[in-house]
C-alpha cells in the first residue's frame, strides 16, 4: 500500500502489528457483540469493548494518516511509487468535483 518495507525489528512495524493484534482479538472486526446489539456503545462503552475498538481504531487511522503524509512531502506526479502516490494523483485531479470521491477530503 504505500511501497515500504520494514524489518521485523523495526519499532514502527512492531507497533503496528500490536495494534492488529488489538484489533483482530477484539473480536469487533468479524461481527462482534456491537454489531448485534450496537446501542451498547452508548450505554456500556467499556464493557462492550467499544472504547478499545475506537481506540484501535484511532491508532490504525494514525499510522495510515502518517504515511499519507510523508507520501504527500515528496510526491511526484510523474513517478508513482505505489497505492497512496494513486490515490493523492486522484484527489489532485478530481480536487474541484464535488460529486467525487477523491475531492480532497482524505485522511
Amino acid at each position: 500500500m504505500a511501497g515500504k518495507r520494514y524489518s521485523q525489528d523495526d519499532e514502527e512495524f512492531k507497533h503496528l502489528l500490536r495494534i492488529l493484534n488489538d484489533l483482530f482479538r477484539s473480536g469487533q472486526i468479524s461481527g462482534g457483540f456491537l454489531n448485534t446489539l450496537p446501542i451498547l456503545r452508548f450505554v456500556a462503552p467499556d464493557m462492550s469493548g467499544y472504547t478499545q475498538q475506537m481506540v484501535t481504531f484511532t491508532a490504525v487511522h494514525e499510522f495510515i494518516r502518517k504515511s499519507i503524509r510523508e507520501h504527500e512531502a515528496t510526491f511526484n506526479e510523474g513517478n508513482i511509487r505505489d497505492f497512496i502516490d494513486a490515490y493523492l494523483q486522484e484527489i489532485k485531479e478530481h480536487i474541484s468535483d464535488g460529486d467525487s470521491s477523491f475531492n480532497g477530503m482524505h485522511i
